[in-house]
């Protein structure tokens, strides 16, 4: 596979109506976490030009239902797929799907690295997310021929985040944060008590001021090789707004110096949303690059300091990058 061939990281699916992400490198792509129906997932696909045999492995974080759809983890089984989850949720699964142990089915244990492919290394960390084990991934993909390694972080249901979670995602180029409510909303929501009281625990989600102090350790973690792209993920259609979402990111980004950094927000339910990955951090591509710098002239919300402008653009994204 050599360094020009196409990679990005694609959103079909988020939120608690399921969640779905596609990693795509040449003609070879992972899917990451299958909580929609199989079909479904194919029609998502066909959105945007890919086929389901270009995938070559899934990865599930957990099991929960909309991470999950067990039929559509036992057709890809059927087809010969290796799908790589905790080895807890295993014999669990196995039921859902009322089979026996597949042979394509891998144990993964928190903490350890995996090479799921040739050139994709899978790192995993716990995430605290009530009883059932819950896996935080680092995807890292090695193109070669002397380019630097790309990595990708994947962080969705945790209750709550510590240190070595922001150290685990720290140095990714891609950052997948679960920013899933906010407080106010889910305290005022119509929603049972005992299912408010989950998620503002530390069992539940993270809250959108939650997941912005997430986001800032991780950054300050990072060091000079900070992500290029923050995706805002699990946004509660109820109770969250993805203009709050993006308030909670901006207001750390006004505060840490940083040289460039695009944050999208994946709205709840089906997206088709494309993230362009590569090895030329810190630089804007293609159409994308002309229409921010067309509409930065007359759509500024503020300077918060002279190396960088803040701008909205039409699909609910906040994008910084250095004053000419």
């Amino acid at each position: 596979m050599t360094c020009s061939s196409r990679m990005e990281w694609i959103f079909l699916a988020s939120g608690s109506s399921g969640n779905a992400s596609i990693v795509r490198w040449g003609e070879t792509c992972v899917l990451l976490d299958a909580g929609i129906p199989f079909r479904k997932l194919e029609s998502c696909l066909a959105k945007v030009k890919i086929s389901i045999e270009q995938i070559r492995a899934v990865v599930l974080s957990h099991t929960h239902n909309d991470h999950c759809n067990p039929m559509a983890i036992r057709s890809f089984l059927e087809r010969g797929v290796p799908v790589h989850l905790d080895g807890s949720l295993i014999g669990p699964l196995n039921i859902k799907m009322k089979v026996a142990n597949d042979q394509n089915l891998f144990p993964l244990k928190a903490g350890a690295v995996r090479e799921i492919l040739p050139g994709w290394f899978l790192h995993t960390h716990p995430l605290p997310h009530g009883e059932m084990p819950n896996l935080g991934i680092v995807l890292e993909v090695d193109p070669g021929l002397f380019e630097p390694a790309l990595r990708l972080a994947y962080l969705t249901d945790l209750g709550t985040w510590n240190e070595k979670i922001a150290d685990f995602a720290a140095g990714c180029d891609l950052l997948g944060l679960e920013f899933n409510h906010d407080e106010e909303m889910q305290q005022n929501s119509n929603r049972p008590s005992y299912l408010i009281a989950r998620n503002l625990g530390d069992g539940g989600h993270l809250s959108n001021n939650q997941a912005a102090n997430c986001f800032r350790e991780i950054l300050v973690r990072s060091g000079e090789r900070k992500p290029r792209a923050l995706i805002q993920l699990h946004l509660s259609r109820q109770c969250n707004k993805p203009a709050l979402a993006l308030q909670s990111a901006q207001t750390v980004l006004e505060s840490i110096s940083v040289s460039y950094l695009q944050v999208k927000t994946c709205k709840p339910g089906s997206n088709q949303l494309r993230i362009p990955w590569d090895g030329y951090r810190g630089r804007l591509f293609g159409k994308e690059s002309d229409r921010v710098r067309k509409m930065s002239g007359s759509n500024r919300l503020n300077r918060p300091s002279k190396a960088k402008v803040v701008v909205f653009t039409e699909d609910s994204q906040l994008v910084l990058f250095p004053m000419e």
